[in-house]
């Protein structure tokens, strides 16, 4: 699961269907973009495509939950 978090960057959590997120769930931060974390795309299981909403970028992002 992926969250844009607006001024807080994106956060991945490696939860399934049916099972509730506990503090065994992994959760990493992605931080990388200059502005507000705007919108996110999982290109495969592991590369997931961010955008921000002032730095016009999109950035690539390889997942190692």
């Amino acid at each position: 699961m992926v969250i844009a978090g607006v001024y807080d960057g994106f956060h991945f959590v490696n939860a399934y269907p049916d099972t509730a997120i506990s503090e065994e769930s992994k959760i990493v931060s992605y931080t990388g973009h200059g502005s507000i974390c705007y919108a996110s795309e999982y290109v495969s299981e592991d590369l997931v495509l961010s955008s921000s909403f002032y730095d016009n970028y999109l950035h690539l992002i390889k997942l190692s939950i």
